[in-house]
């Protein structure tokens, strides 16, 4: 009898397995991917060595905008909107919608335009779901609030091949005058080491993404240090509405 006790007693004691972080992430990133709509805010934040700050400035971006479902997208910035169906789009910019083409056009070099960033820019949930792609494990941190609601904080950090595909998306594309000698060039980023961090509400729902990042970066002989924070909050589930003109819908054959 006493050594029935103890067995149990050692099974009541042991300490529960911790539930995998990562599995919890996926599957809120995939209730997010369901929803019909949401609305969402985009925020960046770049920062690095005085070589590089006229055009890492260019990199800090401010963004909301709405989604719904089957791939249709509109998302606002401080200088132009973009509107999108799959993979066709439209730019509000200069208070005319363009097409993609029309706007590029306005620009000796259409690495400067407006339309790029949008048409690099994945959609929000695909943006969190692919987290699972660029960490090995993910642990919660405890509850935390996020306005008025009640979250749980996951997070890991990036593996070196998930920091460099990082460090690649957001500086690789960059183009700017820049590094030893002047010249329009492009960056090299490596050495990429961050975090990332998500938020789960209690119904499962991820509604928070943000990536800590640093880097080395190589524009032409010279080398830099950069860091980037990127922030994506969604919200509005199933109430987000889509608000463009007629002709644009039209356009891009939307419902």
């Amino acid at each position: 009898m006493r050594l029935t006790a103890l067995i149990v007693l050692a099974i009541v004691t042991q300490e529960t397995p911790k539930q995998d972080g990562l599995a919890s992430v996926n599957a809120a990133a995939q209730k997010l991917m369901e929803k019909k709509s949401y609305s969402f805010v985009l925020k960046q934040k770049v920062d690095g060595d005085d070589g590089l700050k006229s055009a890492l400035d260019k990199m800090d971006a401010d963004m909301t905008g709405v989604f719904v479902k089957d791939g249709i997208l509109h998302a606002k910035a401080d200088e132009c909107e973009c509107a999108r169906n799959g993979g066709d789009a439209m730019f509000l910019y200069q208070k005319k919608w363009r097409t993609r083409e029309e706007t590029n056009k306005l620009f000796k070099n259409k690495l400067d335009s407006p339309a790029r960033n949008f048409d690099t820019m994945d959609n929000p949930h695909d943006e969190i779901g692919s987290v699972r792609e660029k960490v090995a494990t993910m642990e919660s941190k405890g509850p935390e609030t996020l306005g008025t609601l009640e979250c749980e904080k996951f997070a890991g950090a990036l593996t070196d091949d998930g920091a460099q595909t990082l460090a690649k998306i957001y500086f690789g594309r960059l183009s700017f005058k820049g590094g030893t000698g002047g010249g329009r060039g492009s960056a090299e980023p490596s050495g990429g080491k961050g975090t990332a961090t998500v938020w789960v509400t209690k119904d499962g729902i991820a509604i928070q993404l943000q990536y800590d990042l640093a880097f080395n970066v190589k524009v032409g002989k010279a080398d830099y240090k950069a860091t980037l924070v990127r922030t994506v909050i969604v919200s509005d589930f199933d109430a987000a509405k889509l608000e463009l003109p007629a002709d644009v819908k039209k356009k891009l054959k939307i419902e």
